[in-house]
């Protein structure tokens, strides 16, 4: 290889990897954080539509700390990854304050999802558990190593489940010709 080869794919490289960099730690995550507010909206509104349906009182504990769960969310949704989370964890089963603070939240909800009827109470359960959803599903995609998973998950099925399908739809002539192209190994 010459010189001005090597040079050319320094370059290339280089360029390439700062690139994929910042589609990476800009673009994407932006993407990631933009989706995850537009859900979290569309779930504060139906939580909304609920409450004026009467399928779960505007003066429940349980619509207002879940509408609180949900603007808390919209507002550091940019905040929200793997590294964030796993420190307040850390933190949560640690320091006393913040036990007694995660406690006290689990008691109310609890509390206040008991004050509801059985119809309010699956609407309010539901909602709740789409609302974890979302932050899990930005956790997963927000970090690299998830994101890197993904990726190496859809490349594995498509060569797993995709190219064998392909293969099974070619014409018999068309397998024959390849056949013979493809080099043949010889037992040894």
């Amino acid at each position: 290889m010459s010189t001005e080869h090597a040079i050319a794919n320094v370059l290339i490289t280089t360029v390439s990897g700062a690139l994929l960099t910042r589609l990476y730690f800009r673009e994407y995550k932006e993407l990631l954080t933009h989706r995850m507010r537009a859900k979290l909206f569309t779930l504060r509104d139906t939580l909304f539509q609920h409450a004026v349906a009467g399928r779960v009182p505007f003066n429940s504990h349980a619509y207002a700390e879940l509408r609180e769960r949900i603007n808390a969310s919209i507002r550091v949704a940019e905040q929200i990854n793997l590294i964030e989370v796993s420190v307040v964890h850390e933190l949560s089963t640690r320091r006393p304050d913040m036990q007694a603070a995660n406690t006290a939240f689990h008691q109310r909800w609890a509390e206040a999802l008991e004050l509801l009827d059985a119809p309010a109470k699956d609407v309010v359960v539901g909602l709740k558990r789409q609302h974890d959803e979302i932050l899990v599903r930005k956790l997963v995609f927000s970090s690299l190593g998830a994101a890197t998973l993904a990726v190496l998950f859809v490349a594995v099925r498509e060569l797993v489940i995709r190219t064998p399908r392909q293969i099974a739809q070619m014409r018999r002539p068309d397998l024959e010709f390849w056949a013979t192209r493809l080099p043949h190994q010889t037992a040894t």
